[in-house]
């Protein structure tokens, strides 16, 4: 399953495809910018060179210093910062 996602000016800034068992963010120009894998409890997500960027349990989101950065799953936010929607 693919979904392509918009900035706030309806441009196309990339998109997320689903197989397997990740899920992969794609930039604008379809370049691998990052994945997510589960991983026992937590929710990875890594970046295209394979670094652990952050974490989720699903009520919090940290980075890869094991940092809270926030409340709930950040993913998008941290890939996609001009997100808009996602269609």
């Amino acid at each position: 399953m693919a979904n392509t996602i918009y900035d706030r000016n309806s441009r196309n800034i990339g998109k997320i495809i689903e197989s397997g068992g990740a899920t992969c963010y794609y930039d604008g120009n379809s370049r691998l910018i990052g994945k997510a894998i589960k991983s026992g409890s937590w929710l990875c997500l890594y970046n295209a060179s394979s670094r652990l960027i952050a974490k989720t349990d699903g009520n919090n989101t940290y980075d890869s210093n094991s940092r809270n950065i926030g409340r709930g799953n950040l993913f998008l936010k941290i890939l996609y910062p001009d997100m808009a929607k996602i269609i």
